[in-house]
């Protein structure tokens, strides 16, 4: 079943947020979006209060941007299927989630283009991201460790673990590498994950 709507593009003062919405947005940043990726998608409107259901924040933030038109979409509906629609709208949005490790290549693909600006991202929720998976990595590892140790692994099978290193990190690594006091460096930070790994299982 599909909603109808008339889409038309309108003065923004002629419009108001539903003043019974309690979502609260992040203004800056989705001025920052507009201001990245110009104003898209149109707004949701109850045609007879002329009351914004679904985008009530991107046209505060179109409007401090000094937007003087928007597209909507008006909808035919009463009061109480507006105030529905309205918590549908929000309330679907916070049930959703994420695929983290798709969303970190997402966001490393457009950081090694130039920069995030305008995605709501910043590098510092990259780096929390890499972090996370890193460690979630080293968890993995340290299951498979233990596990091959209680012999249910075969002998002589490899385990590879992927090290996410961040800027701030390069120099406790270089102090590790150090002190080893391995002339080959692959082999030191062998040693050194070695050394992680045999203090997890224990």
């Amino acid at each position: 079943m599909v909603m109808k709507g008339t889409y038309e593009t309108v003065p923004i003062d002629s419009l108001e947020p539903h003043p019974r919405n309690p979502r609260r947005g992040d203004l800056e940043s989705i001025r920052a979006s507009i201001r990245a990726n110009r104003f898209f998608g149109a707004l949701l409107v109850q045609r007879s209060t002329r009351r914004i259901l679904a985008g009530a924040h991107r046209w505060r933030a179109a409007k401090l941007e000094g937007i003087k038109s928007v597209p909507v979409v008006w909808i035919e509906v009463n009061d109480a299927e507006a105030l529905r629609i309205l918590l549908a709208d929000n309330r679907t949005n916070d049930l959703s989630g994420w695929d983290e490790d798709g969303l970190a290549k997402l966001l490393q693909d457009l950081s090694a283009d130039g920069n995030l600006q305008g995605t709501g991202y910043a590098d510092t929720d990259l780096d929390e991201l890499l972090r996370v998976s890193a460690a979630s990595e080293f968890q993995d590892a340290n299951k498979e460790v233990g596990a091959a140790r209680a012999g249910r692994f075969c002998s002589g099978q490899e385990k590879v673990v992927r090290i996410v290193l961040f800027c701030r990190d390069i120099a406790v690594v270089e102090e590790a590498l150090a002190a080893i006091g391995e002339s080959d460096r692959g082999q030191a930070l062998v040693k050194i994950c070695g050394f992680y790994l045999e203090s997890k299982t224990r």
